[in-house]
């Protein structure tokens, strides 16, 4: 329409006037550009200190302490000569009189009459009642147990008659002095607190498939009593301080099975046929050892051939051969032993040429002797082989023992017929040579 505005013309009025009234605008500043800046400035900050890091690691960082290693400690042998009165030399070992051992300590007991007992080379206890004797595993404590026969009475509840029996009564004691007595009882072993540990007979008795009655017994380890069987104790093998045990029982329905016990939880049955040896170390772990056939080698731990061997209950290793295994299992469930015909010693699972003295004996007489040992930690090893030579000028042939321990040859000065045994606590790394008292060099059958 004429006369009309155009509604550019009216803008442009509204600026002219929101000037006036208002002022002229500011303009605000661009602040884009200045945070750029500003993160460009902390990012290359960031990888300077990152690279200077990097550089002293690199170059001047000092170098931290490398660990310890500790290594087992090496094997060493110490000698020891039994001792007792001037008899014990012409005494045979095994037939006149034993030896147990620990450590530096030693208890010798003479079965021929005679009857004495010897620790340390002191005469201990003398007399023809002597039973048993046991020496602790520390090699502090020594038992024994003596015997005598008493007349007792007693009226039957139900004839009210007076019956008169015998009975054998058991005195232990320990370190020489009288611990206590117990009617029909039977001495085991001591255990490292000293306590005696010995089965009862209760009298009760239980009929048996096989003709026999059987006789309920009950083990004590001190006044504690440990297991009840009815049917008969067989063996019992306890740890050093006496809280694990294991034990075999007679079966009452045949005499070809014996019933075994674990901390008196019952086991499995075990062909008595073949089993051959039970043992139990510290932990509680225990160990069975089967062999289908004997041997007519000779040796110290020498189980049999055609052997199987396990560890709780696990069977770890089978055998074809003639297999001596040491007597006690170590920590973490070791045990060692020598495969004969493979001239090879074992150590759990993992197996070692014999050395080379090892394999000259057997090979160059067959009545060589072997033996293996164990020590309690179960990293050291054993193995002796005895055998008699003759060189020129002998009367009489004499002793000549090869001795290494974890497949290492040691040098060692066994002349004379000796008991090998590792020692305790701080010498356990040590292979104690106890050298027996007889004036005979040579090895006898």
């Amino acid at each position: 329409m004429n006369g009309g505005k155009k509604t550019g013309e009216l803008d442009s009025g509204k600026d002219v006037n929101h000037e006036m009234i208002n002022g002229p605008e500011v303009v605000k500043p661009k602040t884009e550009g200045s945070l750029k800046r500003l993160g460009l400035i902390f990012f290359v900050v960031a990888v300077l200190s990152l690279l200077s890091s990097l550089f002293y690691f690199m170059f001047f960082r000092p170098e931290a302490p490398k660990p310890e290693v500790t290594s087992a400690p090496k094997p060493t042998t110490t000698s020891i000569a039994i001792k007792g009165d001037d008899e014990l030399k012409s005494l045979v070992y095994g037939s006149d009189y034993d030896v147990q051992v620990s450590g530096a300590n030693y208890l010798v007991n003479v079965i021929r009459s005679p009857k004495r007992v010897f620790y340390n080379g002191e005469e201990v206890y003398r007399g023809e009642d002597i039973v048993a004797a046991y020496l602790s595993a520390n090699g502090k404590y020594w038992a024994v147990q003596t015997n005598r026969k008493e007349q007792r009475t007693k009226r039957d509840e139900n004839t009210k008659i007076v019956q008169t029996t015998r009975v054998e009564v058991a005195t232990i004691k320990i370190n020489g002095q009288d611990w206590g007595e117990k009617d029909g009882s039977r001495l085991l072993g001591v255990s490292d607190s000293g306590a005696p540990q010995f089965v009862q007979r209760t009298g009760k008795q239980t009929p048996s498939q096989y003709g026999e009655a059987l006789e309920e017994e009950v083990v004590f380890s001190g006044e504690s009593e440990r297991f009840r069987t009815s049917y008969g104790l067989i063996s019992y093998k306890f740890s050093e301080d006496g809280s694990d045990w294991l034990a075999t029982a007679k079966n009452p329905s045949t005499q070809e099975v014996v019933d075994f016990f674990v901390n008196g939880a019952k086991k499995e049955s075990l062909d008595a046929r073949i089993l051959k040896r039970v043992s139990i170390d510290d932990e509680g772990n225990y160990l069975l050892a089967f062999c289908k056939e004997g041997s007519e080698f000779r040796g110290v731990g020498l189980i049999g051939m055609d052997c199987q061997i396990s560890v709780n209950g696990k069977t770890r290793t089978t055998i074809s051969g003639t297999v001596y295994l040491a007597d006690n299992l170590g920590l973490e469930e070791t045990y060692a032993g020598v495969d004969r015909e493979l001239r090879q010693g074992f150590s759990k699972n993992s197996r070692a040429d014999l050395a080379l003295e090892h394999r000259k004996d057997m090979d160059e007489s067959p009545e060589t002797v072997l033996g293996v040992y164990l020590n309690a930690s179960g990293d050291k090893y054993a193995v002796t082989t005895s055998r008699n030579i003759a060189s020129p000028g002998d009367a009489e042939p004499r002793l000549r023992v090869n001795l290494s321990i974890n497949a290492q040859v040691i040098e060692n000065k066994v002349t004379k017929p000796s008991v090998f045994a590792f020692g305790r606590g701080e010498d356990q790394a040590t292979l104690f040579i106890y050298e027996l008292p007889g004036n005979d060099g040579a090895l006898r059958n």
